[in-house]
């Protein structure tokens, strides 16, 4: 058989299984599963920088203003603090060395905390708690002011409690990143919105202050690298083609451990952690 026929054999088949995970996989996109079909030809790092490059080349129906995308990519970087959860407990249900008695549908850590419910496929349908969605915090915009109304978080249900403990002791509001609306507005982008956000994550406490995420153009996300990093900062990322890299703007997240004690997980807080995305035209995060 000659190469070429085997090639597109491979490709045929691929497609028609790619047709039939769709269907029971909906929420993944044509172009993601086209994408990796793409990428069995490719090296690891020809197709990362594929994915970047399509990613940027994204063009919206109608011209975004600079605040527009940042409030559609903070959006975006809710919607997938909440989607982790269902992949967090996929993951735990099918690596945990002694996982609990699970009847069809049984959830492992998040059944309770955040009510996981999926439909017959096994997709994620809903979630009976309010638990594992982020929370506004008007009143407590940095850290400090958090820790003088609550020093601490406290819980022997796994974070079951977190919604009612929010909203009783520092009147928290959720915020479902798959509804209307967005919790940064778009004039957010380079100046403090005035509240923090909560957010769980499994037996931890996220907290977001004002300031917590800025998008910077390339220009000035050089001038905050060499200040973060004067002695390495030319080092950063230097595999990316720099005609992206100057196309590009580049929102910077950051969230501190609040004290926590979640079962007999002890978390004295105060550890930060910041995240970097490129946001393309359209609004949308581009991991990189």
């Amino acid at each position: 058989m000659k190469k070429t026929t085997i090639v597109s054999c491979i490709i045929f088949l691929s497609l028609l299984a790619a047709g039939g995970y769709y269907v029971f996989q909906p929420e993944i996109k044509p172009r993601e599963i086209l994408s990796s079909i793409r990428s069995l030809f490719e090296t690891k790092e020809e197709t990362r920088n594929r994915r970047i490059r399509e990613a940027m080349e994204c063009k919206p129906d109608k011209p975004l203003s600079r605040g527009e995308r940042y409030a559609l990519a903070m959006k975006e970087y809710w919607r997938r603090w909440v989607k982790w959860h269902w992949s967090a407990d996929e993951w735990l249900e099918n690596n945990m060395d002694d996982p609990p008695p699970k009847g069809i549908y049984t959830i492992v850590f998040n059944k309770n905390m955040c009510g996981l419910e999926r439909d017959w496929l096994g997709h994620p349908k809903f979630m009976r708690t309010d638990s594992c969605y982020p929370f506004r915090l008007d009143g407590y915009p940095t850290l400090e002011a958090l820790l003088k109304k609550q020093p601490e978080f406290v819980s022997k249900r796994g974070n079951s409690d977190f919604a009612y403990m929010v909203r009783k002791n520092l009147g928290g509001i959720k915020y479902d990143p798959n509804g209307e609306g967005f919790l940064q507005q778009p004039d957010y982008y380079n100046r403090p919105s005035g509240f923090g956000v909560l957010k769980t994550d499994d037996w931890y406490v996220h907290f977001y202050a004002e300031d917590c995420c800025t998008m910077r153009s390339y220009q000035e996300f050089v001038a905050y690298l060499k200040q973060k990093y004067p002695m390495d900062w030319q080092s950063w990322r230097s595999d990316i083609p720099i005609r992206i890299k100057e196309n590009a703007e580049y929102l910077t997240i950051k969230y501190t451990y609040a004290p926590s004690k979640i079962d007999d997980d002890t978390s004295e807080g105060g550890e930060s952690e910041t995240r970097t995305f490129l946001v393309n035209p359209c609004g949308e995060l581009v991991d990189f």
